[in-house]
């Protein structure tokens, strides 16, 4: 065999071998710089995206949260408010100068702002009871009679215990269940034992007319402790079956009178319930409470706060910057002719001409502005404006459309 025909046969072979290697070695290389960029890139975008979707998540939970704590303060006061201002006068319908309602301004400590307090009257009893003997300014009663069917020498029975046509109540504290206690006065001894043997009672003298020639409506609270029951001849007796008492009366704690009542007035005997609603905000603080507090002295519902911390309240809402009261008074409904009135009864602020008769019935509605005051830090990241932050409401009190 020649040279050339030695070396023939790894003339083919030799070009498929090096072309298997280049293919191995382009298989086995490393992630070029490129490659590898792309692929960082690739995923900050992912993480970017991500992230943001996740911050706007985040951003929008505060929000919701910062809003839902808001509309959770706004819904504690028209939740509990609200219902209490439509039942305004709820059995109290027979006399509409009776104070239903009573609208003070006092002053936030540390500011020049003012705030109001709405204390709210209705009856728990829906009936009342006569005054069936004088009653004098001054004096210290033990008893009021509150019933008198003894008749006097003419047969004729006690007047300043019998109900005039003229005045829409409709009992006379008869017995028509027939167990000898009269019906008016049994629901008003069952209320007191059940609030535990003693009860704050109304004392109210209807339409009076004072020495100027003025109308006032005079009324004042004292404790109710018992009842007395009497026959005919005075001597004491216990109600029973077709056995009523000729005489009865209800006790006191020995409460001495700021006023005169009269046995032949519209003066009646309700037991009520009162409820004063104010904001209680200290001193170089932004933001206090709004509280409730039932059957409030008489300091709170004239607007003194300076004791507030010796009683027991119920807090409403909390960050409240301020809390406003402002009722609307009809003058007449054929005119349309309407007063906003922040003090009521009409008062200091000179809302309701003089010339004009206040009545509780004349109220066309009451409107409640509500601020809040949240922690600054959630109300820049809340979102919300200014004007989220107050809440007006108007609310129709249902008992005057009763006249």
């Amino acid at each position: 065999m020649d040279k050339q025909n030695q070396y023939t046969p790894f003339k083919q072979p030799l070009p498929v071998l090096f072309r298997h290697l280049r293919q191995t070695n382009n298989s086995e290389r490393g992630v070029s710089i490129i490659e590898m960029l792309a692929s960082i890139a690739f995923s900050g975008l992912v993480v970017g995206v991500a992230f943001t979707g996740f911050n706007e998540y985040r951003q929008s939970f505060v929000r919701d949260q910062s809003r839902r704590s808001v509309n959770q303060s706004f819904t504690g006061v028209s939740s509990l408010i609200g219902p209490d201002i439509l039942q305004i006068g709820q059995g109290l319908t027979d006399d509409p100068n009776f104070p239903t309602v009573r609208v003070v301004q006092t002053d936030i400590p540390g500011t020049t702002d003012k705030s109001s307090i709405i204390t709210i009257t209705k009856a728990l009893v829906s009936s009342s009871l006569p005054i069936c003997a004088d009653i004098s300014k001054g004096s210290s009663t033990a008893k009021i009679m509150i019933r008198d069917d003894v008749p006097d020498s003419n047969g004729k029975k006690k007047s300043g215990c019998q109900i005039p046509d003229s005045i829409p109540f409709n009992d006379d504290n008869p017995d028509l269940s027939g167990d000898g206690w009269p019906d008016i006065l049994k629901v008003f001894r069952d209320n007191r034992l059940n609030q535990g043997g003693s009860i704050e009672a109304y004392i109210y003298a209807g339409e009076q007319t004072d020495l100027n020639n003025k109308k006032v409506h005079d009324y004042e609270i004292f404790n109710y402790t018992g009842e007395i029951t009497e026959n005919q001849d005075g001597t004491s007796m216990t109600p029973s079956q077709n056995n009523e008492p000729a005489r009865a009366f209800i006790t006191t704690d020995g409460h001495t009178w700021k006023n005169d009542y009269s046995s032949v007035g519209t003066g009646r005997i309700h037991i009520i319930e009162r409820r004063s609603y104010f904001l209680h905000r200290k001193e170089g603080e932004d933001s206090g409470f709004l509280k409730l507090i039932i059957d409030p002295p008489q300091e709170i519902v004239d607007g003194d706060l300076s004791n507030i911390d010796d009683y027991d309240t119920l807090t409403v809402a909390e960050n409240i910057a301020n809390f406003e009261v402002v009722v609307n008074i009809i003058e007449d409904v054929s005119e349309d002719t309407t007063h906003k009135c922040r003090i009521i009864p009409p008062g200091d602020d000179d809302c309701f001409p003089d010339n004009l008769q206040y009545s509780w019935a004349k109220i066309q509605y009451i409107e409640m502005i509500t601020t809040l005051a949240p922690d600054q830090k959630d109300f820049k990241r809340s979102g919300l404006t200014e004007e989220d932050l107050v809440l007006t409401e108007r609310f129709f009190p249902r008992n005057v459309f009763s006249f």
